[in-house]
């Protein structure tokens, strides 16, 4: 009698003489490298400087885009806002004002 083996990596019970898991597809086998060196997210986060500056390159550049749609954001706007101007200050419009619908 074969005793029953499970997945090393979510733990379903695998079928006799398979290779694969059948719920997550890890082989039914873990390679030496990956069953010892096996780390999740945060404690790859923690130990390897590599993968912390590649984060912190990810947040600088999101910093970044945010900064810069919001520049663009805020000069449409102020365009759009500039038809207005004219009206309100002096009662007069400027010729493409009707587009706005003003």
């Amino acid at each position: 009698m074969i005793g029953l083996a499970y997945c090393w990596r979510c733990g379903a019970q695998l079928y006799d003489n398979s290779s694969y898991c059948h719920s997550c597809g890890a082989s039914a086998k873990p390679s030496p490298t990956s069953a010892i060196g096996a780390q999740t997210g945060f404690e790859r986060l923690k130990d390897d400087k590599e993968f912390q500056d590649q984060w912190v390159k990810r947040i600088v550049a999101y910093v970044i885009d945010v900064v810069a749609v919001s520049v663009a954001v805020y000069f449409l706007l102020l365009v759009a806002a500039f038809a207005i101007v004219p009206a309100v200050f002096f009662g007069q419009t400027l010729p493409f004002v009707w587009f706005w619908g003003f």
